[in-house]
């Protein structure tokens, strides 16, 4: 008779992050850290690139899919409830190094989106989170894209982690639409929202395969 390897004995910082509170309240502290770095090339790169194309030009703007984009941020708190310690570790180390790899296309291809004016959203439902966004995000920062690259690696972390679960096939649908959205609010361009996907896969999958095995439950 066979028996399992025995899991390692938790860390440091899986004790730290070992209840969903705890890791809640890293989330809330470390994520408004990255915005640092993000708002200081957002407002220092000037615009070298063009990436419209026709069809980001023929894309529909649709103001209420706002709601959709901003969902990103459940998800970040979907994923520090939902996953262990060492699984929450594991994908906020993929999410700080995406944001690096972001950093280094926002530096190497500057573009900057030509958003909608506020004619085309002022009068809707949604024009306070349009004010807000646009405020808090300028145009730049675009390819490629950091929504789009973190959604796609949180969709597939919580799909994978919740295996046999009713409500497993929500998250990876759920994080492509998030990643749709930034068209259809007119943030990102087609370029910006098809190397952000295959970023956030590519980032996922080398977490997983380095670090991924074995020893991932509570």
């Amino acid at each position: 008779m066979t028996t399992s390897p025995e899991a390692p004995p938790p860390s440091r910082l899986e004790r730290l992050n070992a209840t969903p509170p705890r890791r809640l309240a890293v989330t809330l502290f470390i994520f408004p850290l990255t915005l640092i770095p993000y708002q200081l090339l957002n407002h220092a790169l000037p615009p070298r690139f063009d990436l419209l194309t026709p069809l980001d030009a023929a894309l529909p703007f649709w103001p209420w899919t706002v709601t959709v984009y901003m969902s990103l941020y459940a998800l970040y708190l979907a994923a520090a409830v939902a996953l262990s310690p060492r699984e929450y570790l594991r994908v906020l180390g993929a999410m700080l190094t995406l944001n690096c790899l972001c950093y280094v296309g926002f530096i190497a291809l500057t573009a900057h989106y030509p958003r909608p004016g506020e004619e085309a959203w002022g009068a809707s439902w949604w024009a306070f989170a349009f004010r807000w966004m646009f405020s808090m995000d300028p145009p730049g920062n675009t390819c490629p894209s950091l929504h789009v690259s973190t959604a796609t690696l949180l969709g597939l972390a919580l799909h994978k982690k919740r295996e046999g679960r009713a409500d497993r096939w929500l998250w990876r649908p759920w994080g492509a639409l998030i990643a749709l959205s930034t068209l259809t609010v007119k943030q990102h361009f087609v370029a910006d929202v098809a190397s952000g996907a295959l970023l956030g896969w590519g980032v996922f999958e080398w977490f997983e395969r380095r670090w991924g095995g074995g020893g991932g439950g509570r």
